[in-house]
């Protein structure tokens, strides 16, 4: 993904105060958890960046340009592929 932003002018920004600032992720509680606990947790954020991916992947911007497109397209694939094998281990 960086390398594509770089492609296209953008400035891949993975700084972790940027990180921590956009993250909408729900954090873990603190301690052990129950395996179903962390797999649910494990599945909700997957399905919550599935999300954001499929929003990028329906701007003019994007939906315009069919290597981004692709690329998206693949990572959101990959994503939901983990969120499928989260959910079986349960």
């Amino acid at each position: 993904m960086a390398e594509r932003i770089a492609a296209l002018g953008g400035w891949p920004d993975a700084c972790s105060e940027t990180l921590s600032e956009r993250n909408t992720l729900e954090s873990l509680p603190f301690g052990e958890l129950p395996t179903s606990q962390a797999l649910t947790a494990v599945e909700a954020g997957l399905e919550r960046v599935a999300a954001v991916v499929t929003s990028w992947l329906a701007t003019p911007s994007v939906s315009q340009d069919p290597v981004t497109a692709d690329l998206l397209t693949s990572l959101c694939r990959d994503i939901m592929t983990r969120k499928w094998l989260a959910r079986a281990q349960q």
